[in-house]
């Protein structure tokens, strides 16, 4: 989450995470960032340790609201 939040400040993207709830984290982000936003959490949420034996997968929503992910 950190290394997440650090990246989008550092490449001077509007999106920001708002909410982290057990598992998930949830971010607001502009429509034009969302492929970009969409890359990069996967890329550091699924690569967080790459010593582990087992892969992380991550799922990605995207809606107007919580409610409506896809």
């Amino acid at each position: 989450m950190n290394r997440i939040d650090t990246m989008i400040r550092d490449v001077g993207m509007r999106s920001r995470m708002t909410l982290q709830v057990h598992d998930e984290l949830v971010f607001e982000v502009p429509e034009p960032e969302v492929d970009e936003m969409r890359s990069l959490v996967r890329e550091q949420m699924e690569n967080v340790h790459p010593a582990l034996s087992v892969p992380l997968m991550v799922e990605i929503g995207v809606g107007k609201n919580w409610r409506d992910l896809e």
